[in-house]
């Protein structure tokens, strides 16, 4: 037993030893001019890792957190002068993942990323916890329905986006200054449909009070003038289910009427009691032509229209999702966009999409709802703006984009840019920037150019963080100014010292 103690102590004794020597490790702070410390942590090869602290030149807290093989890892926290939380970062090999918080004096908003991507939902709350607004993001940019609410919690609007477009906005359940309830007011169930809709003026109900069921069929409407129901409305008199039948006595066709328009879901039956057609109705205008089942889905070939009455969009649906190839129309009748579903309602296949002129957008290709293979973007005038490929989902290979009055050519591995990447002018060839990349970080000598030839900027990258002498060049040729950097920090400007300061970005 005291051997067995005696070698635990020496192991315990060697390690302790060992990190007493180990100089790879030195704990640093760095100063303000005042004194004041503005930076302090470990120092990991000449390189900050591990915990890192940051301040004001007043002294207080600026930020806080952990660097794991010199990338930001954990949570970090960033403070006001004033020592009040301002957001929380989720951090993992660098990149923002998880939820970032962002707290503001009267709201309090929480972003989730993957890989430094918005993905998910985006959602804001009140400073007593409930929510606020709720938007849709995929793969960065807004997409799909988000939602305002009001202080208890009332939904006050809905917003639709499509890749990164507001495309509209409804503003319902609104409240004047006085607190009285003012235009369409809306009720949902669960699953997201209205159950209810009625306008009030000055708190009172006036109009009618539309009800529907859980798949979104009309069950009743009521007209109401000052809060008070109208009865015998000569107006609701019209307004029923109606009819038809074979002469067996079945069901031929079922619809909804509001004041002599077909309004909501119509049904047509064969003589066996078989649903064979459907339509859906808004003011008379069919806004949905094809089959609903008896469970309200949709099935089978279908035809969208926008409320004006021209083809929005044809396909196919099964229990409510699109299959299949589908196509989408701009108002004059042009295809916007065309491509396939799988049987999940995920895009496969090659999609495209055009301008209203008719010309072609965007060229690219799914699987699984991944892109995979070409992609190509056109202006209007057939252009190519962007060209490039993805492999399971990440840009891969040599990728151009004609961004503004340049081009920038490079290549991706695994969706991060690599080896050299240029830009040239558009109007003359001219090189304009120069620089390698690796894993998406910066490496190695990058050089920026004027119009005329001359070097605007030059300066190495060690990692992705500048090193060295960074020369700044007027557009005649002439040195202006040199900054020198050690590990991403400012230390010289034209060979005088400066005091660095180590403190990570929250962008």
């Amino acid at each position: 037993m005291k051997r067995i103690n005696a070698i635990i102590f020496f192991v315990f004794l060697s390690s302790f030893v060992f990190a007493q020597v180990d100089s790879s490790w030195k704990y640093v702070k760095y100063t303000y001019s005042n004194g004041i410390v503005s930076s302090e942590g470990y120092l990991h090869n000449g390189k900050p890792d591990g915990y890192w602290k940051a301040y004001y030149d007043n002294g207080t807290l600026k930020s806080e957190g952990n660097r794991k093989n010199f990338k930001l890892d954990s949570i970090w926290r960033f403070y006001a002068e004033d020592s009040t939380i301002q957001s929380e970062i989720n951090y993992s090999a660098g990149l923002k993942n998880g939820i970032r918080r962002t707290y503001l004096k009267n709201e309090i908003i929480e972003d989730f990323f993957e890989n430094d991507i918005r993905e998910n939902y985006s959602k804001s709350f009140y400073p007593d916890g409930k929510i606020k607004r709720i938007t849709p993001y995929e793969k960065g940019l807004e997409n799909g329905l988000g939602f305002e609410f009001s202080p208890d919690s009332v939904i006050i609007l809905i917003s639709e986006y499509k890749k990164g477009f507001l495309i509209s906005r409804e503003y319902i359940n609104r409240r004047d200054k006085n607190g009285l309830r003012q235009g369409l007011w809306k009720d949902f169930y669960e699953n997201g449909n209205i159950r209810q809709e009625i306008t009030y003026l000055n708190d009172k109900r006036n109009g009618y009070l539309k009800k529907y069921d859980e798949n979104g069929v009309l069950l009743s409407i009521e007209k109401y003038i000052n809060d008070e129901p109208v009865q015998f409305a000569d107006e609701l008199k019209e307004y029923e289910i109606r009819r038809d039948y074979y002469s067996n006595g079945k069901v031929k066709i079922e619809g909804s009427y509001f004041n002599n328009k077909a309004d909501g879901v119509r049904r047509e039956f064969d003589e066996n009691g078989h649903i064979v057609k459907g339509y859906i109705f808004s003011d008379g205008i069919v806004v949905g032509e094809g089959i609903i089942d008896a469970m309200g889905k949709k099935q089978g070939p279908w035809k969208e229209f926008y409320e004006t009455g021209e083809l929005m969009a044809n396909g196919v649906y099964k229990d409510n999702v699109r299959v299949g190839k589908w196509i989408f129309y701009h108002r004059n009748g042009k295809t916007e966009q065309e491509g396939m579903f799988t049987s999940k309602g995920i895009p496969d296949g090659e999609w495209k999409y055009y301008y209203e002129s008719g010309n072609i957008l965007i060229e690219e290709e799914y699987i699984n709802g991944e892109h995979e293979g070409n992609y190509v973007e056109y202006s209007d005038s057939g252009q190519v703006l962007v060209k490039g490929s993805y492999l399971e989902g990440l840009q891969t290979g040599e990728w151009m984009y004609a961004i503004g009055d340049v081009i920038e050519t490079g290549k991706y591995q695994d969706g991060e840019q690599v080896g050299v990447w240029t830009r040239i002018s558009k109007d003359d060839g001219e090189l304009v920037f120069k620089g390698e990349f690796f894993d998406g970080q910066p490496t190695g000598r990058h050089t920026w150019y004027f119009d005329n030839g001359n070097k605007r900027l030059e300066g190495s990258y060690v990692l992705g963080l500048r090193e060295g002498d960074w020369k700044y060049y007027s557009s005649d040729g002439t040195l202006s100014l040199i900054v020198t950097y050690r590990q991403g920090m400012e230390i010289k400007y034209n060979n005088v010292l400066i005091k660095p300061e180590i403190e990570p970005t929250t962008d």
